[in-house]
């Protein structure tokens, strides 16, 4: 089964009912819910710090390449 992550918080209407979704929670990539709003979901966990910004990954994951242009 693959999972994607919230990226964003809140509620969204389901159809008769409204659901919250929590950010960085994992949710099944065939719920209804993520079919309705799929610009709310990533396929990589989002990490936030304090203030609720998201983080991004300072280094690159193992066997990942960057592409980095010196000056």
């Amino acid at each position: 089964m693959r999972y994607v992550f919230c990226v964003s918080g809140g509620f969204v209407s389901a159809g008769v009912y409204d659901i919250q979704l929590v950010p960085g929670r994992a949710y099944a990539a065939d719920d209804p819910v993520v079919k309705m709003h799929p610009e709310l979901f990533a396929d990589e966990p989002v990490v936030y710090d304090h203030r609720g910004n998201i983080v991004e990954q300072a280094t690159a994951a193992p066997g990942e390449r960057r592409q980095v242009r010196r000056g």
